[in-house]
């Protein structure tokens, strides 16, 4: 039987992964500038995520949350200098997310991956894409909310080898998720069916600094592959205001041979 590997990750909340990184690596390792210069670097970080932050929206926001939150969990490192305490911490924080109008669910458009043998439905008004297509035998899919919040990704977040037991999987698969460093806190963890293949149903949270972001993941079970199917944001509003799309959006995954 063919072992090839899939992962679909909806994580609606990753506009700015690429800043959340780096910033998060340099802030713990910044003791190797010395004391004085890891504090100035450290600053001049979080006050340029404050600027940049300040006039986000939609979906991007729910990132700014996150990244803000890991910054201020390392203000303790340089004994809370005053940008700690910066007033744009909490007009950030405590933003709130627009209203966003989506297409109703039944007009869903359907992408499909001859390659993996699956097909998904999405709202029509988003945009799908693959990145970097077929690369190593792990399709990664991005689906865009393109008309309303134009940095909200669909996308992938790991693989794993059918080759281990299901539950090996999935429980290796909540050892390694969320953001690094931060523990998970597990709500609720249900077997479920999508369609007729079994899958594992769970909700948790992460608290990175003064900011909580909450998770639904679908471990589905092929047979063949694993797809992770993982919606997260760090605005509360927001993801519940995305959540049952996000779960019709899960219920129309099938296998296409």
């Amino acid at each position: 039987m063919s072992t090839k590997k899939l992962v679909i990750g909806i994580a609606i909340s990753v506009s700015i992964i690429a800043i959340l990184i780096p910033i998060s690596s340099n802030a713990s390792n910044l003791s190797l500038l010395g004391e004085d210069n890891s504090k100035r670097v450290f600053i001049s970080q979080f006050d340029k995520v404050l600027n940049e932050c300040s006039s986000a929206t939609g979906l991007a926001l729910s990132n700014c949350k996150m990244l803000i939150g890991s910054l201020q969990s390392k203000c303790p490192l340089f004994h809370v200098p005053s940008v700690c305490n910066d007033s744009r911490i909490n007009g950030t924080i405590n933003a709130k997310t627009p209203s966003i109008i989506i297409q109703n669910s039944t007009n869903f458009t359907t992408y499909t991956s001859s390659k993996f043998g699956f097909s998904i439905n999405y709202p029509s008004n988003w945009v799908s894409s693959e990145y970097p297509p077929y690369w190593n035998e792990t399709l990664i899919v991005n689906f865009t909310d393109n008309q309303n919040s134009p940095n909200a990704l669909i996308l992938i977040k790991e693989s794993h080898n059918i080759n281990d037991s299901f539950q090996n999987v999935v429980s290796k698969y909540l050892h390694g998720t969320g953001i690094s460093g931060y523990p998970i806190n597990i709500q609720s963890k249900d077997k479920v069916m999508i369609g007729n293949k079994e899958a594992n149903k769970i909700q948790y949270s992460q608290s990175i600094g003064s900011v909580t972001c909450k998770y639904e993941d679908f471990v589905i079970n092929t047979g063949e592959f694993v797809p992770i199917i993982s919606f997260s944001n760090c605005d509360k509003d927001t993801f519940e205001q995305f959540l049952s799309t996000y779960e019709t959006i899960v219920d129309t995954f099938k296998k296409t041979w």
